[in-house]
């Protein structure tokens, strides 16, 4: 019984340390990508500022939902990890995909 639950703890810390991983290469990515668009600001159109804002405003509250769910993955135990685990996998899909939006209308 110890040994199950000692692997359990084991894929969930693993787990959670490649989570974070790529929250902090999406969080890189997003400074690079807001660093462009200041360096870019005085040549975009106000259109293109807009949309570029509400881009930005949708993928920090989607970076700061994926933090949320990493925070409550590392305060859970035993089998509620891997149904916490689900939501922190769709957290990672939307921030993705924020992201990827986001530099879309920039480049």
């Amino acid at each position: 019984m110890q040994t199950a639950k000692e692997y359990t703890l084991q894929q969930k810390e693993e787990y959670q340390k490649q989570m974070e991983a790529k929250l902090q290469e999406i969080d890189r990515e997003i400074q690079e990508l807001q660093a462009k668009a200041q360096f870019s600001a005085a040549e975009m159109k106000a259109e293109t500022k807009a949309e570029y804002k509400q881009n930005m405003e949708e993928l920090n509250k989607k970076k700061q939902a994926a933090a949320e769910k990493l925070n409550e993955l590392e305060s859970a135990s035993g089998k509620a990890w891997e149904d916490i685990k689900s939501g922190v996998d769709a957290a990672m899909d939307d921030l993705g995909k924020a992201y990827d939006r986001a530099r879309s209308h920039f480049n």
